[in-house]
């Protein structure tokens, strides 16, 4: 009777042990959905440094190495895009207004990519108004302060 009841729970484990080998990890799907919601926070503090014109709240959004390509332009580091691009624009804009940010995200690890149509309208303080609707491609880099564009790309239609 012993050896019976031994084989029978021997079977039991056998059946059990595989089944929780291929169970789902749900602590771990559960920390890559946290992550991705965190995703359209930050993305969201992107916007509002931008429309508050805020030079230095954008910047911390940024990897000190990040790459920039916009209107055809490429800037190497944060030092080059807000020396010869960022801080020359936002110095001449009265406001900046996103009027459509539609975005879909995908994580790949400590990565995110992001995909936006965009709108905006601009107010300059020479009196001139602009609109623009195009794409923006944002790379993201988990780091410890947390998400940081490491690519950035514009591209807005004529």
């Amino acid at each position: 009777m012993h050896s019976s009841l031994l084989v029978g729970c021997l079977a039991l484990v056998a059946c059990v042990l595989p089944a929780r080998a291929h169970a789902p990890d749900f602590k771990k799907m559960e920390a890559e959905a946290k992550r991705k919601d965190d995703v359209p926070s930050f993305t969201l503090r992107y916007r509002e440094a931008l429309e508050a014109l805020d030079l230095a709240a954008f910047k911390a959004l940024h990897h000190p190495k990040v790459l920039i390509f916009e209107s055809g332009h490429k800037n190497v580091g944060w030092d080059d895009y807000e020396k010869n691009h960022l801080k020359p624009e936002l110095d001449a804009f009265k406001t900046f207004k996103f009027t459509r940010w539609e975005e879909s995200s995908q994580l790949f690890g400590d990565t995110a990519l992001v995909v936006a149509e965009i709108g905006y309208a601009i107010d300059t303080k020479d009196a001139k108004h602009h609109e623009a609707t195009g794409v923006a491609t944002l790379l993201l880099r988990r780091a410890k302060p947390g998400w940081q564009v490491i690519h950035s790309h514009w591209s807005t239609a004529r």
